[in-house]
């Protein structure tokens, strides 16, 4: 495997070996009665199962990466320069709690900042989507294409799983650009960055999370034909919020949202 600071595809086959062994761990006690769940400070909700999976990866790559750096939800870390792998065991814990097929397993790489691999994968789904930079992007092999639209108003926005867009919620940053495009796309099963990266949808915008929550949809959005950008329109990931378009409607959306 590279260590000299240049992904390659052995980069995506040891991210995908990172899934198949989180979705080891995360399957054997999906839907037990026997699940633990305990409450974040930050209210959210948390099992032994998150914990156990972001240790399993993390010990897989200090054996077969370890002057790699990690940065993951459970655990925290430093990112520093060079290459760093980050890492959300459980995307969507309230959802496995629930019995729902719907939660995921984010896996990416960022080489100096920049995302170059990236891993979402939906076990209890069967689903798993992948990309890697200047190969594409996939969702269970089928190649993701975003969509040609090109003027904001004829756009698709797509909810976040907070419904915010169904609700109204006043003030809020994905509302106000739902109110310049034509048309919303409920929210999705899973992620609405991939609902824009399949060409379902043309934008879609979170904020609040961290870096572990946004830099798969990074690489897949961009290997999928789009852009992705914080709401300042800075190629980060790690700055707590991230706008996805097809690419053509990007600018259009940033200056709505900054309006």
């Amino acid at each position: 495997m590279s260590h000299d600071g240049v992904v390659s595809n052995s980069d995506l086959s040891f991210a995908l070996e990172l899934a198949d062994l989180a979705a080891e761990v995360s399957m054997k006690t999906f839907r037990s009665a026997e699940l633990t769940v305990e409450t974040k400070s930050d209210g959210s909700p948390v099992t032994e199962v998150d914990r156990r999976v972001e240790s399993v990866l993390r010990d897989a790559l200090a054996r077969y990466h370890p002057s790699d750096g990690v940065v993951g939800e459970e655990f925290g870390g430093e990112p520093g320069r060079g290459r760093c792998w980050y890492l959300d065991p459980i995307e969507g814990t309230s959802l496995y709690i629930e019995g729902s097929l719907h939660w995921s397993t984010l896996i990416s790489l960022a080489v100096d900042g920049v995302v170059t691999t990236g891993v979402v994968d939906y076990p209890a789904a069967d689903r798993r989507c992948w990309a890697v930079r200047g190969d594409g992007a996939f969702a269970n092999g089928d190649p993701m294409q975003a969509s040609t639209v090109s003027r904001l108003q004829e756009a698709t926005v797509c909810d976040d799983y907070r419904h915010n867009i169904e609700r109204g919620t006043s003030g809020h940053p994905l509302v106000r650009l739902a109110h310049h495009c034509s048309t919303v796309q409920p929210p999705p099963q899973g992620h609405s960055q991939l609902v824009v990266a399949c060409g379902e949808a043309d934008v879609a915008f979170d904020s609040g999370g961290g870096p572990w929550d946004y830099a798969p949809f990074v690489i897949l959005v961009e290997e999928a034909g789009g852009l992705a950008s914080d709401i300042q329109g800075k190629p980060r990931f790690d700055s707590g919020s991230l706008l996805v378009t097809n690419g053509l409607v990007h600018s259009q959306a940033l200056a709505t949202l900054g309006s």
